[in-house]
């Protein structure tokens, strides 16, 4: 589902909310808000993303993300189906979903594996190789996201940037491996 911003309730009265409702958080301290705020964060751009991707390009975003991910390994643009779902933090059978949608409309193909007898891997055709070339300057141009990105300066970017890294890798070091 794809919200507008009109479908939010207004950030401040989130907070109003939880002062009123638990006074005892000291939610400027408290992570409370924090997780609140970059969950949020992170659905209103996922939200711009799947636009961009339906109304550029006709496909969902979780298979835009499989192609970034395709492209962004290099020639031949190949990986194994394994490689894919651990990159994308997605289950092996949203990937065979992906990939059999995606090899319908041509942007990938299944190509004999040489490492594994009866392995394959998925590849980028020619295509979708333009697709995710052609969705990756748009994102890196701003042009996908309708000016809210393109808004902030290129310091308060870096400092996003490096915000997000750091929550990330935190995060990651927090969560224990299946």
């Amino acid at each position: 589902m794809v919200y507008n911003s009109k479908t939010y309730l207004p950030i401040d009265r989130i907070e109003m909310q939880w002062r009123k409702e638990r006074p005892d958080f000291d939610l400027n301290i408290q992570k409370f808000l924090l997780q609140i705020y970059l969950y949020r964060a992170g659905h209103l751009v996922d939200a711009h993303f799947k636009r961009m991707c339906i109304g550029q390009f006709g496909i969902r975003s979780q298979d835009m993300r499989l192609l970034f991910a395709l492209r962004r390994h290099g020639a031949p643009f190949s990986m194994r189906p394994t490689a894919l779902y651990q990159s994308l933090l997605v289950t092996s059978g949203a990937i065979t979903k992906e990939v059999n949608r995606l090899e319908k409309l041509k942007l990938v193909r299944r190509v004999f594996d040489p490492a594994r007898r009866r392995g394959f891997l998925v590849q980028l055709t020619d295509h979708g190789l333009v697709t995710a070339d052609r969705a990756a300057t748009m994102v890196s141009q701003n042009q996908s996201m309708d000016t809210p990105l393109a808004a902030l300066t290129n310091d308060q970017r870096a400092l996003t940037l490096q915000f997000c890294v750091q929550i990330i890798n935190a995060f990651q070091e927090f969560t224990p491996t299946p």
